[in-house]
């Protein structure tokens, strides 16, 4: 501030110095015009170097305007000293060079700082101030050229004259197009510039028309208006805006304001061409004012151009956007091919967290390495992009579903090397899911929602990478059309029931039949259980369905035992069934009302859905006992159980999972769990259950381990009720077993 104060000072005793010190003839006062107006003229520059300093992002361009005043001030000196000493006096003279030199330092300066607080200067900004001159010049020729000409007879010397106020209304013009952006509303260091940029205006003007009227006289008030535009440049490197640098959404109103000035620039050199023909003007004006016009017509090709880059690229990353990928996409679906069309969604695990810690600087940082990270390994085979956040997509031709997961694991292995991010070590995992174009999925948006499904999946059940299955798809058509429909063929009991045999494996007789339940769907066809189940589970209807399989079961049970068919009949219950306090009664009921035997109904139970409350599963499993009925743990090995707990129960039977007996040939793993179950389950007196055979080889190899009932399509696959009468009535001894499988698929 004190700075200030003395220059100030200084700027008012030159200013006293015009109106009341003598001066001679020449209108020159060595004390005053030499020594004095040249400290004060060139004491800003202090201001403006600290400034510089102290703001780093603004650094150059306060940087330019101290060295367009060290400019200016020299050609005064070389002017004072040197110019107005020779006779006849040069036009143009040395120190013109010096002060063209500044007012180019200046433009250059003001068009940093103004652009200093929008981020990257963009092409179009810069070529603003170009249009603006050019105009600019061709209007100050059409008013002034002429006379100027007129006067000295010297056209170059008409050049520089008119050159310095089209660079000072350069200067203003600049200055409020950058202003453009945040509504045209100046900080204290933009008004302070254009006030001084006015100061110079003034100056250069008044003394272009003294000039050429040949009124001009050193050491007057006119000579002091240079010098107070220079004092406010060094205000303006001293203010201090409180509101700082703030982001400003773009509206379509301030991209109105943003092209007002090409826009009157282009105006104003169409009207100074038409009066250059109507008024005969010299050719340099209208040189002036087509060159302004060409420009305009770049500009609005750079702006296009930017505009269209600027839409489709991430402004982080500098990836493709969102916008860019679907293009992309779409325009693959479009050219069709041999090989379809990939999608592969990579949602970065827990990444709030880094946020949170390290602060969004660094995670913006995290961002960027990722993406170089990604786009260096997945190399030519796709296309990647960043859809937002901390979502990465990428594109790819593939041959089958198998290649495009072998490309996303390879994408997840380049995260597995930790980051470091501000000296602190990141690690960072990420769920993806994969999805690849068909007939049903079109359309680059529903290739996207797919695979965003299936991330979300992978999310869930934390596998990694997951691929898109429409079953799992709560919001698919399909799975809308389930939902709106199930309740309305629950209530009308609009399901097929089969029945897939179990043979024992001593006796090689049927001992009983697993009750599987399916829909016949109006416009989707015969659907599986795996289809509308978890949908109902999720609507809170599986109970509805479990009392649907339960009364079609025990009533095409009952039949079968009208005809000699003595069979156990298995209904398989969920969770939620089994937390159902009216379970109990509804099944009583129902084998009152057909006379079914208790001890023929087994209820079936995942062990994966058993309650986490083991005091309820076992109080519900003792009073299902406690009335007749027999309980099977289904999946027996793969819900993560307490084993001791889990058979700690009073149950009759376990079920061993199908993948372990699928395998047990195979893999000498999956034999060892086989045996080891069937010897559990021997020594807590317990019957074993082996479902999925699928080949003689499998079968034998039950038998030879003691497995006491078997199932699966090997035996027989699930079967209507009519079939099923026809199946039991043939033999079904060992040596006649393959004769005897039905091959109707269900």
């Amino acid at each position: 501030m004190r700075l200030q104060v003395a220059i100030g000072l200084l700027l008012a005793a030159y200013w006293g110095s015009t109106i009341f010190v003598h001066r001679p003839a020449s209108g020159y006062n060595t004390i005053w015009d030499g020594w004095i107006y040249t400290i004060a003229e060139s004491s800003p520059i202090v201001p403006l170097l600290l400034c510089a300093r102290r703001w780093r992002r603004l650094r150059w361009g306060w940087v330019a305007m101290a060295a367009g005043i060290a400019l200016y001030t020299a050609g005064d000196l070389v002017w004072t000293f040197h110019d107005q000493n020779l006779n006849p006096i040069p036009a143009p003279a040395p120190s013109d060079a010096l002060y063209l030199s500044a007012y180019a330092a200046f433009i250059f300066g003001v068009t940093l700082l103004t652009q200093g607080a929008f981020g990257r200067v963009h092409a179009s900004v810069r070529i603003d101030g170009a249009i603006s001159g050019l105009a600019i010049a061709s209007l100050a020729g059409l008013l002034w050229f002429t006379p100027l000409l007129r006067a000295s007879g010297h056209p170059l010397q008409v050049a520089v004259d008119i050159a310095y106020p089209v660079g000072d209304l350069v200067l203003i013009v600049l200055l409020v197009a950058g202003l453009a952006p945040v509504r045209y509303r100046p900080n204290w260091s933009t008004a302070l510039l254009l006030m001084g940029a006015t100061w110079f205006v003034v100056g250069d003007i008044v003394y272009l028309n003294q000039s050429t009227a040949g009124t001009y006289t050193p050491g007057t008030p006119l000579d002091a208006t240079w010098i107070t535009g220079m004092f406010f440049y060094g205000l303006a490197a001293s203010a201090r805006d409180r509101r700082g640098a703030r982001a400003v959404q773009t509206s379509d109103r301030s991209v109105l304001r943003m092209n007002v000035v090409p826009v009157a620039s282009g105006l104003v050199s169409l009207a100074v061409i038409t009066a250059s023909i109507d008024l005969h003007r010299s050719a340099v004006v209208a040189f002036f004012a087509l060159a302004s016009i060409f420009l305009v017509i770049v500009r609005i090709w750079t702006e296009s151009a930017s505009n269209y880059e600027e839409a489709r690229t991430d402004d982080l990353t500098r990836l493709p956007n969102r916008r860019l990928f679907l293009e992309h996409v779409q325009s693959k679906l479009y050219e069709g091919g041999t090989d379809p069309t990939g999608i592969i969604l990579i949602d970065l695990d827990d990444f709030k967290r880094i946020n949170d810690t390290l602060g969004h600087g660094a995670g913006d940082e995290l961002l960027c390495i990722i993406g170089r990270r990604l786009e260096n390994r997945l190399g030519t085979r796709g296309t990647l992009a960043r859809l937002g956040g901390d979502e990465f997509a990428c594109a790819a031709r593939v041959t089958n579903e198998q290649g495009l997961v072998s490309i996303a694991r390879d994408l997840t292995a380049a995260l597995t090397e930790p980051f470091v991010i501000e000296g602190v070590t990141v690690r960072v995992s990420a769920s993806v899911g994969v999805t690849i174009s068909s007939d049903k999925a079109s359309t680059a948006g529903e290739l996207l929602r797919s695979a965003d499904v299936a991330m979300y999946e992978a999310k869930r059940t934390q596998s990694g990478v997951s691929a898109y299955r429409a079953g799992r798809d709560d919001n698919s058509r399909d799975q809308l059309v389930i939902t709106a429909d199930l309740p309305e063929a629950i209530h009308a009991q609009d399901f097929l029931m089969y029945y897939q045999p179990l043979l024992d494996m001593h006796t090689s007789r049927v001992r009983g039949v697993e009750a599987l339940i399916r829909w016949q769907h109006p416009e989707l066809g015969l659907l599986s259980p795996d289809r509308f189940l978890p949908i109902a589970e999720r609507a809170g209807l599986g109970p509805q369905i479990t009392r649907v399989v339960l009364e079609k079961a025990l009533a095409d049970g009952a039949q079968l035992h009208l005809r000699g068919h003595n069979l156990h009949i298995r209904v398989n219950i969920s969770r939620f069934d089994v937390i159902d306090t009216r379970l109990p009664d509804e099944i009583e009921r129902r084998l009152a009302f057909y006379r079914f035997p208790h001890d023929h109904l087994t209820l079936e139970i995942s062990e994966s859905a058993l309650p986490s409350d083991f005091e309820l599963a076992e109080h519900r499993v003792d009073e299902l006992r406690t009335m007749g009925l027999r309980v099977s743990i289904d999946d027996f090995g793969t819900g993560y159980s307490s084993m001791s707990r889990l058979l700690s129960q009073s149950i009759d039977e376990i079920k061993i999972d199908r993948s372990f007996v699928f395998q047990m040939c195979s893999d000498r793993r999956a034999q060892a769990i086989v045996r080891a179950s069937i010897e559990l389950a021997r020594a807590l007196d317990v019957t074993v259950v082996a479902e999925g055979i699928e080949s003689e080889e499998v079968f034998r190899s039950l038998q030879c381990v003691g497995t006491d009932i078997g199932q699966g399509n090997y035996i027989s696959k699930p079967l209507t009720v009519a079939q099923l009468d026809e199946f039991v009535s043939r033999p079904n001894d060992a040596n006649s077993l393959g004769e005897a499988r039905v091959t109707t698929r269900a």
